[in-house]
């Protein structure tokens, strides 16, 4: 078993960040079904993190995008940080 991969753990940090924010906001707004999807999606995301392994990114992708694509424009785009070249990341997100 190898550590995550230390940017990769960074994204989902990120990521993990924008659900919880998404989250409270569709609480506020009453939202309850795309709040519950959103749980939904990210529930396996930091189990998957102690034991990461080549098919990890595979897993939590089989999770969340479902939920991104059910709700499109409406949600943050979680793949695309996912997704994003390293160099990227850091250039907009250098504190996670």
């Amino acid at each position: 078993m190898k550590p995550i991969p230390e940017m990769m753990f960074r994204k989902i940090c990120y990521i993990l960040h924008r659900a919880f924010v998404q989250s409270r906001m569709l609480a506020g707004a009453n939202r309850n079904e795309q709040a519950h999807d959103l749980a939904d999606a990210f529930e396996v995301v930091p189990g998957c993190l102690p034991n990461w392994n080549d098919e990890s990114l595979a897993l939590v992708r089989s999770y969340i995008e479902p939920y991104q694509t059910k709700y499109g424009p409406s949600t943050f785009d979680y793949l695309a940080i996912l997704d994003m070249d390293d160099a990227s990341f850091m250039e907009m997100f250098a504190n996670y």
